[in-house]
Order: structure tokens, then sequence, then C-alpha cells
């Protein structure tokens, strides 16, 4: 084989794993699609088709199972660092999920949990456990009658010391786990309604 073609072809070879390489970097960040806005901490959200971000929970009545609930995972959320001469910055963080339905193409909001707040710490080092913000899971009831599709959707939000806010983090939760007594299933994009099992 001549030596340019071969160098050729090592050439597209290293250019084609390059691409998938960074394809795979880039699919695998769900911050990439989240809505940015303000002053806010590093934050890390918990949805991967391993892990999925929510639970879609199903009444166990055969052969119509239908939601009633959505439990969303609860951020990770941590302090900005805005002054290098503090190195124990801390602050009031909080974050909210709700439960949206999908007619006519759009989403729109039905049902939404309260908003849980917590004191987050810079993270030194970065993204250290033991700074992040004590925030926990929450389920937000809906009990819906229809096939239509579900998703969930989560806001963080970063305070001022005066109460006002200083900036906010929206996610949309792409990974799910449906689940009802002795049934469970994974899907993207939101969960169904309803769920009809045939014997």
């Amino acid at each position: 084989m001549p030596r340019q073609t071969a160098r050729r072809r090592r050439s597209r070879t290293l250019a084609v794993c390059t691409l998938a390489l960074l394809a795979c970097l880039l699919g695998g960040t769900s911050a990439l699609a989240d809505s940015q806005s303000g002053v806010h901490g590093r934050y890390a959200v918990t949805d991967t088709r391993s892990h999925p971000g929510a639970t879609c929970n199903y009444t166990p009545d055969y052969p119509n199972h239908y939601l009633v609930s959505v439990s969303v995972r609860a951020p990770s959320l941590w302090w900005p660092n805005t002054s290098a001469a503090d190195r124990a910055e801390n602050g009031t963080v909080g974050w909210l999920p709700a439960v949206q339905r999908q007619t006519g193409g759009a989403w729109h909001t039905v049902a939404s949990g309260s908003e849980q707040r917590a004191t987050a710490y810079e993270d030194r080092p970065k993204h250290d456990p033991a700074d992040r913000a004590p925030l926990t899971n929450q389920t937000v009831a809906w009990y819906a009658s229809e096939p239509d599709t579900y998703r969930a959707t989560l806001s963080a939000t970063w305070y001022a010391t005066d109460g006002s806010v200083m900036g906010q983090v929206g996610h949309t939760i792409s990974h799910y786990r449906m689940a009802y007594r002795g049934y469970t299933a994974k899907g993207t994009g939101g969960c169904p309604g309803r769920i009809t099992i045939l014997g």
C-alpha cells in the first residue's frame, strides 16, 4: 500500500474517532440543554438512562394503570465563588419540581411541588458533597384520567441576602422510570398518563 494512501486512511480514522468521542461527550451532558440566568453556583442533575431523573407512579389496578404522582430527584446545588478573599461563602438556594402535560403539541404545567430551601456552601474542592445544600427528593401528585404524555421539570434558584433572586437554572427531565406494584420499566421523553397491560 502506498505510504500516502495509508497516511490518509489513518487521518480519516482519527477524525471519525474524534467526532464519535465528541458526540458521546456532548450527548451525555444534560446541562447543555438547561436554561440558565443570572449568577448561580455549580449544580448537578441526576438524569441518565441508568439513573432516571424521575419516577412515574401508577395505580395497581388491572388492566388500566393511571398516573397518580411523579417523584423527582433533587438537584445538587453549591454556592458560587463571588469573593477570592472569602473561601467559605454560603447562601440560600431552593428547588421546585413540576409536572407538565403535552396537549396540542405544547407542554403545560398541571401540578407543582413546594419550593424547598436550604443553605449551600462554596464548593472547595469542586463538587464536594459536604458543601452542597441538603435538599431531598419530592413527589408531585397528579391523577391522570387520559393517556396524554407527561414529563417533569425542575427549577433551582440562588437567593441574595435580601431575598431577591441572584440566578436560576431550569432542567427538563429526559429519563424516566415507570412503576406500580410488580411492574417497572424505563423510558425517555416522558410518561403516559395511562398504561394498559393486557393478559
